[in-house]
């Protein structure tokens, strides 16, 4: 007789199981395209990957190094594959930074502001990074408002936890997005990866 459940502690997980029906339950997280920084002024994921076949797509930036100190990192989206970036985007972000608790809203931007204040390459070539994950929400329906949410964590040249910034935005109207483009107020992203993923 098959089992339809079983008690928590009694199975032992370090086994190994072979598995022949279907887990339901848990999201699968399929790569869709990798990005290594050298240098770039901006970087973009295009209508190539953000395609109407996920409703959820996860971008996760690892170790993202910059040129310069100071700089604030920014998303902008766009309906037409990177031809223009809205400037309908709001967002609310938290963020903790040089011992001081800050909240900032802004609306009507074409920046997302969602990391700021990031460590570049100093005289010794040392340098801070930016690591964060995003999540791109619902960006075919054309009935709602398109958004999304960041979370991110940076350390300054001396490796040592410089600040934590949570970041919710929106696009401000409901056409798709299909591009999503990454770029600075000043200087370029050095180094690090970018990967897209969709999520189903």
């Amino acid at each position: 007789m098959a089992l339809s459940k079983i008690q928590a502690d009694s199975i032992n997980l370090a086994d190994t199981f072979a598995f022949t029906g279907t887990v339901s339950g848990a999201g699968t997280f399929n790569l869709l395209q990798t990005i290594t920084a050298s240098d770039d002024a901006t970087i973009a994921f295009t209508s190539t990957y953000l395609t109407t076949t996920y409703d959820l797509y996860l971008i996760v930036l690892n170790n993202l190094q910059m040129t310069v100190n100071g700089a604030d990192f920014y998303i902008n989206l766009s309906t037409d594959n990177g031809s223009n970036y809205l400037s309908t985007c709001s967002y609310v972000a938290t963020h903790f930074y040089d011992s001081t608790y800050r909240i900032t809203q802004a609306t009507s931007q074409s920046n997302i502001r969602i990391a700021s204040s990031v460590d570049g390459t100093d005289s010794s070539a040392n340098r801070g990074y930016v690591s964060m994950n995003i999540y791109l929400n619902n960006p075919n329906n054309t009935t709602t408002y398109k958004g999304g949410f960041t979370r991110a964590a940076a350390s300054d040249q001396s490796g040592n936890m410089q600040q934590h910034r949570d970041c919710n935005f929106t696009s401000g109207g409901t056409a798709r997005i299909n591009n999503v483009r990454f770029d600075l107020n000043s200087g370029n992203i050095n180094a690090g990866t970018l990967k897209l993923y969709g999520v189903s």
